[in-house]
């Protein structure tokens, strides 16, 4: 039983890791798209 409590946590630490990835992500297009960057593949 002891060892559900360890994987219960890391899988908290887990998810508030992803959050802090997402988060960083979105804050980063969101700056390059505020310098007028252009994002996505390249138009042909």
């Amino acid at each position: 039983m002891e060892d559900m409590g360890k994987h219960t946590e890391m899988d908290k630490d887990a998810e508030f890791i992803r959050e802090l990835i997402v988060e960083g992500t979105k804050e980063g297009l969101d700056a390059a798209r505020a310098a007028g960057k252009r994002l996505g593949p390249l138009q042909r």
